[in-house]
């Protein structure tokens, strides 16, 4: 079974991808299979309020990963720090581009 390439870049590079639209995300974002693959309490040095989880999302188009989604969740429910999703693997024309 051939591999998919992989490409690590900035992560600037990666956001600037995710909301140019590149792959059809985040417009495809509610077609997609979801699942919560990271749950913890957020690190001290993230500086976000106590109470607060620090996700990773995994979306699936059938059994394909196509992007991996950070956030900080905080006990309200709504997003903490940047308020958005902040990707961290993105599947684009056959091709995963990641960050740290």
């Amino acid at each position: 079974m051939k591999r998919t390439p992989a490409f690590r870049i900035p992560s600037a590079d990666l956001q600037r991808r995710f909301n140019r639209n590149e792959g059809g995300y985040p417009a495809k974002i509610d077609t997609l299979t979801c699942e919560c693959i990271y749950d913890k309490p957020a690190s001290p040095k993230s500086n976000q309020p106590d109470g607060t989880r620090s996700r990773l999302y995994k979306y699936s188009d059938g059994v394909i990963p196509v992007m991996h989604l950070h956030c900080f969740v905080l006990p309200s429910g709504e997003l903490g720090a940047s308020k958005k999703m902040d990707p961290k693997r993105l599947l684009i024309d056959g091709v995963y581009y990641y960050c740290d």
